[in-house]
């Protein structure tokens, strides 16, 4: 079954069905309300009426004409940009699209060129990888952490396992010894794990600042001695002082079919790959 994405657009309160967007577009490229009427199978008195309708609704033209013919307003050409941005949006590429976590996705580049995949990877925050799944044709994206899956009841599909390393960490040898700790925290990020350890063991400890990236922390408690931050061990290797407590999935969440193979890959074949990347096979 083939599917093909059909759009409408609101300007203003005012629907403006796929019917009318496809007329805008036959103007702008034939020039003509004759030769666009025929493009869309229509007679050319029922494309002016349909026209004039709807620049009556909205309160501007949006085609004008001369005796050399026809060409959408600036208002039309808006609207009929708009409606390329939605329309690329929704139609699935020939790429497979995979958008992931800045953890995640440092391992889905490495499985994506074990298995040889021609595939486009966006490198975001979970929540981005999410919104941008609500927005275009995503195959696929890849969570540092599952707890978006949970809060929005999504199907995810665990691939491997990680763990928070303390970082710098080389002075720690226990835990209360981070009693009033300052730390970078990385927002909606697995470190909420180690935020709760530290909560329950009644130590006290203050976010000094906080980033985007795991990548940004890092630099940070590089350059100054006197904060520390948790991050995941695959990538940051530091104090394994809270491991146990940490450990959690690296999980994806597919939107087509036709990455099904793929998926058996990562969850068989890849999964040598996943160790070799630094994370705990899933099985």
């Amino acid at each position: 079954m083939k599917e093909k994405p059909i759009i409408g657009i609101s300007i203003d309160g005012v629907e403006l069905d796929y019917k009318l967007l496809e007329m805008l577009e036959w103007v702008s490229r034939t020039c003509s309300q004759r030769k666009a009427a025929d493009k869309v199978g229509i007679t050319v008195q029922v494309f002016n009426r349909r026209i004039l309708k709807f620049e009556d609704k909205l309160g501007f033209k949006l085609v004008k004409s001369s005796k050399s013919g026809s060409e959408l307003t600036p208002e039309g050409a808006k609207i009929l940009k708009k409606y390329h941005e939605y329309k690329n949006l929704l139609e699935e590429s020939e790429r497979i699209l995979i958008a992931a976590g800045y953890i995640s996705s440092q391992l889905m580049m490495a499985l994506i060129e074990a298995y040889k995949l021609e595939a486009a990877l966006y490198t975001c925050s979970d929540d981005e990888a999410y919104h941008l799944s609500k927005k275009c044709r995503l195959d696929l994206i890849a969570l540092d952490d599952p707890l978006i899956a949970f809060r929005n009841n999504l199907d995810f599909i665990p691939i491997a396992y990680d763990h928070l390393a303390l970082i710098p960490g080389d002075k720690i040898q226990k835990i209360n010894e981070l009693n009033n700790a300052r730390f970078v925290a990385v927002e909606n990020s697995s470190q909420r794990l180690a935020w709760r350890i530290l909560r329950e063991k009644g130590i006290k400890f203050k976010i000094a600042k906080k980033v985007k990236s795991p990548f940004q922390a890092f630099e940070i408690v590089q350059n100054n001695p006197k904060l520390y931050t948790f991050l995941n061990a695959s990538k940051f290797p530091g104090n394994d002082i809270l491991k146990n407590e940490t450990r959690h999935v690296i999980s994806i969440i597919p939107f087509n079919e036709r990455i099904n193979d793929f998926i058996d890959f990562i969850s068989n074949k890849g999964q040598s790959t996943i160790q070799k990347e630094g994370f705990e096979r899933i099985k």
